[in-house]
């Protein structure tokens, strides 16, 4: 089971004691004023872990059986009500010696920025200091509500951002935390597996913690549930993420406030119907499905980022996997060096194939070759790949002739080490058009984009 630091009613108290002058130059000039109105509210654990283990990292896209759900940064803005720019988040920048004395103010002679300080300063600080009541309320907002870490900490790595705080708004702040929502959904998905070589006995003290902007799972879940007809009406008295009235999926009429509801005739609540049930809560048998797995990059065939040999990798007891995309005849297959079974598969999407037999040779050459050069190397002296069995765990097939390349990446993505996750061809134009629109708005383009597109128009019309 996860656990958090997410703090949306200890947000909610400290707006409510601001000052109005405070509030004032929040609401006009923060990029996260909306979170000055955030109910005190949570969103089970249970649900958190159970949406993000049927969610693709590399589709941004929540699976299971006939429903699909795909996060997008427009589900971002809508759901937290940043206001955000096109500039890119680059936590690397530090600033300069001014920016240290601000890190200084917030650490308050301690080793870490604790958010009790953050939130003494935004308290105490004169109702004229726009710079320090923006900056810190971004600081605290971030770590209670937006991305909260596992420690009760402002994170100080966004102040490089904030030197002129009236102007975080112009960074893409829905960009930036669509990428940790995935990232916290592939963390999830590997502690979850390693929580499946426990014992049962001690699952129940098996407890991790998550980080980033979880919260967007369940609250995206909710708000795109299909809910069965049923003997009763909505009970406007649960606790909601913003007031129903400005949630841009719907509105709720006679309803003026958070826990508090308008007198409304002829409302008929059925006490009888459990919460579970209201929420179409999965059951524990849904909870059972395969996981996705999460995405692995090749930084190093022999070693990642050159510091850990490969026997270093296999003792981590993950999903240590290595991937050798290959093409032959226009087609792509996925060799794969599996370290924690000791095994090696061939991944294609199309073992049916007249050249199915090459592709095979070709895997076989690799893996062979590959052996070869450890063993050169001397980086893993206690792995014997003469020993690993050639096994081809089920995977999916395309019914198409193209669309190899995307199969391939699907299959670097999906695979847990034991299983391959489930998809098929319905998978690939949401994976097409995720891949197109990273191109199109990559920020090394130069030029603008209109006319890039109307250039190559001219070309073809020629």
């Amino acid at each position: 089971m996860s656990k958090d630091r997410f703090g949306a009613k200890r947000l909610s108290i400290l707006a409510d004691n601001l000052s109005p002058a405070k509030k004032q130059i929040i609401q006009s000039k923060s990029a996260f004023r909306a979170l000055l109105n955030v109910a005190q509210f949570r969103i089970p654990n249970k649900l958190t872990d159970f949406v993000a283990t049927h969610t693709s990292a590399r589709l941004r896209e929540y699976k299971l059986r006939k429903n699909q759900m795909v996060f997008t940064t427009d589900m971002v803005r809508k759901v937290f009500g940043i206001r955000c720019g096109r500039k890119p988040i680059d936590l690397a920048i530090t600033g300069g010696a001014e920016l240290d004395d601000i890190r200084a103010l917030y650490h308050g002679g301690k080793k870490r920025a604790e958010l009790a300080t953050a939130i003494n300063i935004l308290k105490n600080c004169a109702d004229t200091d726009e710079e320090t009541i923006i900056r810190t309320w971004d600081l605290v907002s971030l770590a209670t509500v937006v991305a909260p870490k596992s420690s009760n900490h402002v994170n100080l790595e966004y102040v490089g951002l904030m030197a002129d705080p009236t102007k975080t708004d112009e960074y893409a702040w829905d960009e930036h935390l669509l990428g940790l929502l995935m990232q916290t959904v592939s963390n999830i998905q590997k502690k979850k597996k390693k929580q499946a070589h426990v014992l049962p006995k001690d699952c129940s003290k098996f407890e991790f913690w998550i980080t980033g902007p979880f919260i967007l799972l369940g609250i995206a879940y909710m708000d795109h549930l299909d809910f069965p007809p049923c003997d009763h009406t909505f009970d406007k008295s649960l606790p909601r993420f913003l007031p129903l009235s400005a949630t841009p999926y719907g509105t709720a009429p006679g309803y003026d406030d958070f826990n508090k509801p308008a007198l409304v005739e002829d409302v008929d609540v059925n006490p009888s119907a459990s919460l579970n049930e209201w929420l179409n809560f999965p059951s524990s048998q849904d909870l059972q499905l395969y996981e996705f797995a999460t995405p692995y990059a090749l930084a190093s065939v022999l070693g990642y980022r050159g510091e850990v040999a490969v026997d270093a990798i296999a003792a981590t007891g993950d999903d240590a996997s290595l991937y050798f995309p290959i093409v032959k005849f226009n087609h792509w297959a996925v060799p794969c060096i599996n370290l924690v079974a000791k095994q090696m598969h061939i991944f294609d999407s199309m073992k049916g194939s007249k050249n199915a037999s090459v592709m095979d040779d070709c895997a076989r050459n690799l893996f062979a070759n590959f052996a070869i050069l450890v063993k050169q190397s001397k980086l893993a002296d206690n792995i014997n790949f003469d020993t690993y069995l050639l096994t081809n765990p089920d995977h999916p097939q395309q019914t198409t002739i193209f669309d190899c390349g995307f199969f391939s990446m699907l299959f670097m993505d999906s695979f847990t080490g034991k299983v391959m996750a489930e998809f098929d061809n319905n998978a690939i134009p949401i994976l097409r058009k995720l891949i197109a629109s990273d191109l199109i708005e990559a920020r090394q383009n130069k030029g603008s984009l209109l006319q890039l597109m109307e250039e190559e128009l001219q070309k073809k019309r020629s």
